[in-house]
């Protein structure tokens, strides 16, 4: 993350993302849970006046969360990073990792983020279906773009094996037959 911040404010996009594709996808992710703690407040201090939370900020220049912000909710590197991917992508997709619920609001305020990970798998496969992806399996949505082969019910991307489900095989092999097709064209 911090290497795309940087790279972006230095000028922009130095190498194929915009040409590549119109959509971008960002992760966003937080530790927490049993023995981890979740501040409430990051501007809480101890009782000699020191800091109650550790964090290292990701910049010199700011502080990632202010005096009030809990850890539940974005910081200031990802506000910039959300910034300038939707400033240089016509669509964002948002994905959230972690076991602890997240302030999600923000995901509203840009008509760039066409989907985030308050919706379900199905809905996300609705809305990137139109960009070239598919779901294969249970759990695995694809780009069509990086599928290199498919193979004894197999789909390869990018040297991973991907099993493709029973019940998608055929689609599959026709959204695939398809999307080569527009491509080719």
């Amino acid at each position: 993350m911090l290497s795309l911040v940087s790279d972006l404010k230095r000028g922009g996009f130095n190498y194929e993302e915009k040409s590549f594709s119109d959509t971008a996808v960002i992760v966003i992710a937080r530790i927490g849970g049993e023995g981890t703690d979740l501040p409430l407040d990051f501007g809480d201090k101890n009782e000699d006046g020191t800091d109650l939370h550790t964090y290292t900020n990701n910049s010199a220049e700011y502080d990632d969360f202010t005096d009030g912000q809990h850890y539940l909710e974005l910081n200031q590197t990802e506000k910039n990073m959300v910034e300038l991917v939707c400033d240089n992508f016509e669509h964002v997709v948002v994905i959230y990792n972690s076991a602890n619920a997240m302030e999600l609001g923000w995901v509203d305020e840009y008509e760039q983020i066409i989907v985030s990970s308050r919706e379900k798998l199905a809905d996300v496969e609705s809305v990137l279906d139109h960009y070239g992806f598919y779901r294969i399996n249970k759990g695995c949505i694809v780009n069509m773009k990086y599928v290199d082969t498919v193979l004894d019910g197999n789909c390869y991307v990018d040297g991973e094996v991907l099993p493709i489900a029973g019940n998608k095989k055929k689609a599959f092999m026709d959204r695939l037959t398809e999307y080569i097709g527009e491509t080719m064209k």
